[in-house]
């Protein structure tokens, strides 16, 4: 349900697209979303292992220090925890997936961070950003469909 990015300044909308430029290494996060919100849709995550996706279709200018999407979730007393990919150097549009693994050891609600991190200077155009979230441990669907049978 979110659309629009927490970060103002030095994003613009070009077309069906962000356009995110940086002069400077910084981050610029783009979404925030506390992660009580994610076992609104899936209440029986609360209790085990979890994984993320952030996927996004992305295509950059020039970047010669580089660039990286990034997925975190930060606590409240202060850690977080991040992963991220590099992004590809072209004109073209590119699948870029962030996985992240939530572990139940950090069951106090975070949040959940979405956004780019630039090495340098840079231009990076995302669009099409998604945030998927599913237990990390399903049954098999021969357990599934010999329920059903």
């Amino acid at each position: 349900g979110v659309d629009q990015p927490i970060a103002g300044p030095g994003i613009r909308v070009e077309g069906a697209a962000w356009c995110l430029a940086s002069h400077w290494p910084q981050r610029i996060p783009l979404f925030e979303l506390p992660e009580a919100h994610l076992w609104l849709e899936v209440p029986s995550a609360q209790g085990g292992d979890q994984l993320l996706l952030c996927r996004a279709l992305v295509k950059t200018g020039s970047l010669p220090e580089g660039a990286q999407l990034f997925l975190s979730r930060s606590q409240p007393l202060g850690w977080t925890f991040s992963r991220t990919v590099s992004l590809v150097g072209d004109r073209d549009w590119h699948l870029c997936e962030v996985p992240f693994h939530l572990k139940p050891e950090l069951q106090t609600p975070g949040l959940i961070k979405i956004g780019v991190e630039f090495m340098g200077r840079g231009v990076v155009w995302l669009r099409d950003i998604e945030l998927l979230h599913a237990p990390a441990k399903l049954k098999p669907i021969t357990d599934v469909m010999d329920g059903l049978l």
